[in-house]
C-alpha cells in the first residue's frame, strides 16, 4: 500500500503492490464514482483497503471493500489477467 506520482508527476495516486506488480487503485474502481484515490494507507487480511481520496476538492478517508470474482468490478485482491 502506498502512493506514487503518476506519469509526468501530475498527481499522487494510491497503489497496491502484490506479486511484484503495482496496481493504481484508481484503475480498480468505477470512474463514475467521481473519487480519486490519493494515498493507500492500510490493507487488512480480508483485502479491505483504507485510502485517502478526494471528490469535488474535498479530501476524505475511504474504506474500499473487496468484491467477489463474480462481480464486474475489479478489486485489488482479484487476480488480473
Amino acid at each position: 500500500m502506498g502512493d506514487a506520482l503518476t506519469a509526468g508527476e501530475e498527481s499522487h495516486h494510491a497503489f497496491l503492490a502484490t506479486g511484484g506488480v503495482r496496481y493504481d487503485l484508481n484503475d480498480l474502481i468505477a470512474r463514475e464514482s467521481g473519487w480519486e484515490r490519493l494515498h493507500g494507507l492500510a490493507i487488512d487480511n480480508n483485502g479491505t483497503i483504507l485510502a485517502l481520496g478526494t471528490k469535488d476538492g474535498v479530501d476524505r478517508l475511504r474504506l474500499l471493500l473487496p468484491t467477489t470474482r463474480e462481480s464486474t468490478a475489479r478489486q485489488p485482491n482479484d487476480e488480473l489477467t
